[in-house]
């Protein structure tokens, strides 16, 4: 394009002074002989102008056309420009590299020393780890040892913990609890190791219980004069089910059922066997029925017990007469008084159990001292002389006849009875005391308690 406008121009520059040269000669013009220098020139100017693609296309030798070197000249220069930037490339990067080779050779220097002290440090650590090594060993060797021992120590402690156990158990079951006899029972039938410790303890208990096998043990009394008083087998088997049982008045009601010697008792002690948990009474509800029945239990054999009730239980002589007078006794308890409907029922509860059992001495005073509520004076008179009868030294008769003769206004025989009630059981001077009924008899100086003797 550069040299089309070239060539332009330089036509431009020739036509233009020979156009004015030939319009001068045809004017005739003076000047005309001097445009023909002019031309001259411009040819001269715009000739090479106009062929100056064919300059450059000639040929010269060793070296091509112009145009040819030209090009090369170009492109020769624009690779000298290329390698001069690489050579300078390379330069600084001959420069970074030996800086890097300074550097790196600085580093090393720098861990080779570093690799050095590491080494060195090794070295004692080394010493020092053998030393606590050796330091180490012994304990070791001890620390197995003892291991060793503990383990033996334990393997024989555990023989001695089940054996301390046993004792304990055989402790408590002397006391009275079932729950640690029947443990030790188990712990007789598992580990062999303890079996003849445990085996031993068990006859230890039954010896023991055994020795008291022939002794009548502590019966019911009076709770204040520590005295022997009757007691009918009602009021016995009441107190039996219904006291607190840490009162501990089980163990002496079973034994006065065997001073008593009522064959009704039997079902009583038998229902009650399998669920009572003090092995003091059991032993004693055992030897009470050796004596009722007349038939051997070995000591605290429960089970034997069971298998001789299961075929006997249909026995009517071993029945129990009971039932009725402990429902009464149940559902007085709780209650301060009675209305008539109420009584009523407890008297119908009585009855059964008097009919059965005529002896039920407890329950013919409680039906006698609700009849005189209902003002059955007569009647609440023939059940009291009923149990005169049958037990004249019975302290609840002298008690009830006492409020008899207070409902009668017959003040002497009251304070007389009341006088033998409490010579028979000092604890009913408590209850006398406490009874609306005698209220007014409190004061009266022929009335003789216990307590104004000591």
């Amino acid at each position: 394009m550069k040299d089309t406008i070239l060539q332009i121009i330089g036509l431009i520059i020739i036509v233009t002074p020979i156009s004015i040269t030939i319009w001068c000669f045809i004017r005739l013009k003076p000047y005309a002989k001097s445009m023909l220098y002019v031309c001259l020139i411009s040819v001269f100017i715009g000739l090479p102008l106009i062929i100056i693609n064919r300059i450059t296309e000639i040929t010269v030798g060793h070296v091509g056309t112009i145009k040819t070197a030209t090009k090369q000249v170009t492109l020769d220069a624009e690779e000298v420009s290329k390698l001069r930037k690489r050579i300078e490339a390379q330069s600084a990067t001959i420069d970074l590299v030996a800086q890097n080779s300074t550097d790196a050779k600085k580093l090393s220097t720098e861990a080779k020393s570093l690799y050095e002290e590491i080494s060195n440090k090794n070295i004692l650590a080394d010493k020092e780890l053998k030393n606590i090594s050796n330091k180490i060993l012994p304990l070791e060797l001890k620390a197995k040892s003892l291991s060793t021992l503990i383990r033996k120590i334990r393997k024989e402690l555990l023989p001695l913990q089940e054996i301390l156990k046993i004792q304990q158990l055989t402790t408590a079951a002397k006391a009275g609890s079932r729950k640690d006899y029947e443990e030790l029972n188990k712990i007789s039938t598992k580990d062999p190791r303890i079996q003849n410790y445990a085996n031993t303890a068990l006859r230890d208990i039954f010896f023991y219980f055994d020795s008291q096998k022939n002794t009548e043990g502590r019966l019911l009394g009076d709770f204040v004069s520590k005295k022997f008083i009757e007691y009918s087998v009602d009021e016995v088997i009441d107190i039996y089910h219904n006291k607190d049982p840490s009162l501990d008045f089980q163990e002496s009601a079973i034994n006065t059922l065997a001073i008593l010697k009522r064959d009704t008792a039997v079902q009583e002690i038998c229902d009650s066997i399998d669920k009572e948990q003090n092995l003091r009474v059991i032993a004693r509800m055992i030897r009470a029925l050796s004596i009722l029945t007349g038939e051997y239990f070995d000591t605290l054999d429960i089970n034997a017990v069971k298998t001789w009730w299961e075929k006997d239980t249909n026995k009517e002589k071993y029945k129990s007469f009971y039932k009725g007078y402990l429902e009464a006794r149940t559902y007085m308890k709780g209650r301060s008084s009675l209305s008539d409907k109420e009584s009523k029922y407890v008297i119908s509860l009585l009855e059964k159990t008097i009919e059965m059992d005529p002896a039920a001495l407890h329950a013919r005073c409680i039906r006698a001292s609700l009849l005189t509520n209902f003002r059955r004076l007569d009647d609440a008179e023939i059940e009291l002389k009923e149990v005169e009868n049958r037990n004249n030294n019975y302290r609840w008769l002298y008690f009830l006849k006492a409020e008899l003769f207070v409902w009668r206004e017959n003040y002497d025989k009251a304070i007389e009875s009341l006088n033998r009630a409490m010579e028979i059981s000092f604890e009913l001077e408590t209850s006398i005391k406490t009874s609306p009924v005698f209220k007014n008899l409190l004061e009266n100086p022929q009335l003789k308690f216990p307590s104004n003797k000591k």
